[in-house]
């Protein structure tokens, strides 16, 4: 036994790796990045329209230089993009379209999601835009059996009939997976609650549509008994069952959830049919292995491991359960709460205590009213305009109940517990306590959890812990700026990242995790350089999310409920040994909204920093007036973000930094930082960083120690499937 599982240990790493390596190789080439390509291929998903931006999947199968017309030897899957002229693209169609790429890449941070992971186990080699021009050209329209064209027209008639964009965007998600449209408040609500996963269509979806098929099987035996001479019941009702499931999950898009799904679905039936019997273990080992057949790079998906889990506790719940011949529905739930609820510290840093209650209403509620009532809905629409406008009213009253109550709950006192501090260790421990926990009582085993869960009490996350020590961090953020000063007891955060859209906010999707990571509840002092929306952006999602003692802006400015308090030259403080003052501006500067950035800089006994915001030249010639001696640090960051417009080589003299930082886009179309730029740090023998190449970078700076070397997480933390930080 032992022999065998460590053969099929070893056969599925080398399949992955061999999957893994095979796409690597053949990904997008560096070589041809920024350049115009000319791309045929197909829309291979539904076409995101938001105002002036539409956004798709793009399978290419064709690719060539426009200049010159030299030919690509490259196939792959692209992410494409398209801003203020729109060329009518639908999904399923073949188009040629002019496109300037680079790789996939994503942000590199201590904390926040693993988008380089999430493009790669997708399969997506590259990410861009379409170029102006007269070249884009639909080649082919979608055939009739493609399946996104499908999918295309239900988003369309549910987006007809239901006129509240929210109750659209639930049913978009059940039926055909479409998410994009699920607001961020929305997905809140189920975060809170711990019902995220009915966003998913998944095991029970899979299995109610399996079983309407079956029962439309024997509705069609009992009016047609001749039917059963030819063919049997049990067989026409897995054939049809097989079928209809197998129908939805495409519409699905057969995620890992659904393939798990319908694998068990089909399996279930098989077995039905030819009359054998499994345990459920073995039946969900089976299934475990196709998707990993099927799909190798699933493991590096989130909801392989989840999906997996649930389906194993429930299946080991249940027959706990029946041993003890004391089986019951809210006991099953509330254990399968109690041990999810680590998985979800595990991957997530946080879990929802009010899941139980949530969940025991919203899945019978989901499975046996909405989903149905959404399938005859969209079915309705094709026959019957007014049947259908009829029951997709109905569906709305549903939803809108369903969400009345997740609300309620999502706004209980300590609905949710945050543990996103807590290492993968830990969480490992915490998962095997809850484990320990269900065993049958009596079993001595049983007791170990105390023991288990006993070095959770003596855990503290990492922090300064020397007087006047502190901890500079530059998150990377893109094309923006984000940058965070702990102390011991203290946290400063300066700027807050861009918010270009509702749903890419750097303040909640870097900013926050990052605080979590570190058991931050609270910040001291948040200063917003300038209102430039990639320095501001972010700041609302902090101010919702965490207390702020203090605002600084460069004008009185009010933060949701937080004043500004003017970032004058005059103003300073100490925290812990480490003293903070602001260099700029003052009522003699003049100039734009950059040049009025606030200049902060951060120093102990040994060691100094600057942060300067957006300032240029002639901000920077009133700092050399009337701030010369006060110029002076080992760590300077880039004035707008290494633009020409700053970093003179008077300025770059009077600081004398080691380090000079750049926080910018990988291959943004503002280029920075600027060659000229760099060369005139090199010229002074500074050393440069970018979190574009580097990703998040760390210094921590003691009064005791010589100038530390920094932290890159993209070098530390590199995986196979990350881009590399040299371009």
């Amino acid at each position: 036994m032992l022999a065998s599982f460590a053969m099929m240990l070893i056969i599925g790493f080398c399949l992955t790796a061999t999957v893994a390596g095979f796409q690597i190789q053949h990904a997008f080439p560096a070589d041809y990045e920024g350049k115009d390509l000319l791309v045929r291929g197909n829309v291979v998903s539904l076409v995101e329209r938001h105002e002036h931006r539409l956004s798709f999947l793009f399978d290419v199968d064709h690719a060539q230089l426009v200049k010159g017309n030299q030919e690509i030897h490259w196939a792959g899957r692209i992410r494409l993009s398209a801003y203020r002229t729109l060329p009518d693209v639908k999904a399923g169609e073949s188009w040629q379209f002019q496109v300037r790429l680079k790789r996939s890449s994503g942000l590199m941070n201590p904390a926040g999601f693993d988008y380089e992971k999430w493009l790669f186990a997708q399969g997506i080699d590259a990410k861009g835009y379409l170029r102006k021009s007269a070249a884009h050209q639909r080649l082919m329209p979608a055939p009739w059996y493609s399946v996104n064209a499908w999918r295309a027209s239900i988003r369309e008639r549910i987006t007809h009939f239901l006129v509240n964009p929210e109750h659209a965007a639930v049913v978009r998600a059940l039926m055909i997976a479409d998410k994009a449209s699920v607001t961020t408040k929305q997905w809140e609500v189920f975060r809170d609650t711990g019902t995220s996963h009915l966003m998913a269509i998944s095991g029970l979806h899979i299995a109610l549509v399996a079983a309407g098929g079956m029962l439309l099987a024997w509705l069609v035996s009992v009016c047609f008994p001749w039917i059963n001479h030819y063919l049997p019941r049990q067989l026409l009702g897995a054939v049809l069952g097989v079928s209809l499931a197998t129908g939805y999950a495409m519409l699905a898009g057969l995620t890992v959830p659904t393939q798990r799904a319908l694998l068990m679905v089909v399996v279930g039936l098989l077995l039905l049919v030819g009359r054998q019997h499994y345990t459920p273990s073995r039946i969900l080992a089976m299934v475990l292995v196709i998707v990993l057949m099927v799909d190798p790079l699933a493991v590096l998906n989130v909801g392989f491991y989840l999906s997996f889990s649930a389906v194993a506790i429930i299946f080991w719940l249940l027959s706990r359960r029946v041993q003890a011949r004391r089986f019951q529905v809210l006991s099953l739930q509330g254990f399968l709460s109690l041990l999810m609820l680590p998985l979800g510290f595990l991957f997530f840093g946080e879990g929802s205590l009010v899941s139980p209650i949530a969940n025991l209403i919203a899945i019978p509620w989901v499975s046996l009213l909405v989903v149905p009532f959404s399938f005859l809905s969209v079915l309705l629409s094709y026959v019957s305009d007014r049947l259908a406008s009829l029951v997709f009213t109905g569906l709305g009253w549903l939803l809108d109940l369903l969400m009345g109550f997740l609300q309620i709950l999502s706004e209980l006192p300590f609905a949710t517990l945050d543990m996103a501090a807590l290492p993968w260790g830990l969480s490992i421990l915490a998962l095997l306590g809850a484990v320990l926990i269900l065993l049958p009582a009596g079993l001595v085993w049983r007791y170990l959890a105390v023991l288990v869960l006993f070095p959770l009490l003596f855990f503290s996350t990492p922090r300064p812990l020397e007087q006047s020590a502190f901890w500079l961090t530059v998150l990377d953020v893109g094309q923006g700026l984000a940058v965070v000063v702990q102390t011991r007891n203290k946290t400063l955060v300066y700027d807050a990242g861009d918010r270009p859209s509702e749903r890419y906010d750097m303040g909640k999707q870097v900013v926050l995790p990052y605080l979590k990571q570190y058991a931050i509840s609270s910040i001291d002092a948040l200063v917003v350089s300038h209102d430039d929306r990639d320095h501001s952006g972010g700041a609302r999602a902090l101010a919702r999310e965490v207390p702020i003692r203090q605002y600084y802006n460069n004008h009185e400015s009010l933060l949701l409920q937080h004043q500004a308090t003017v970032c004058e030259q005059s103003v300073s403080w100490v925290w812990d040994g480490v003293l903070f003052e602001f260099l700029h501006p003052n009522v003699r500067t003049r100039g734009d909204d950059n040049n009025h950035s606030c200049v902060l800089k951060v120093s102990n006994a040994q060691h100094a920093v600057l942060l300067t915001g957006d300032i240029q030249k002639s901000a920077e010639r009133q700092l050399l007036r009337e701030q010369a001696e006060k110029l002076r640090a080992d760590i300077i960051l880039m004035p707008h973000h290494g633009s020409n417009t700053s970093s003179t080589t008077e300025m770059i003299k009077a600081v004398k930094p080691t380090w000079a930082i750049a926080s910018a886009g990988y291959r943004s179309r503002f280029k920075h930082p600027d060659h000229r730029v760099l060369s005139r740090y090199k010229k002074q023998q500074v050393n440069i960083l970018n979190t574009a190449t580097d990703g998040a970078i760390q210094f921590k700076l003691s009064p005791q120690k010589p100038l530390p070397e920094p932290t890159l997480y993209r070098l530390e933390n590199a995986r196979f499937w990350s881009r590399k930080s040299v371009n």
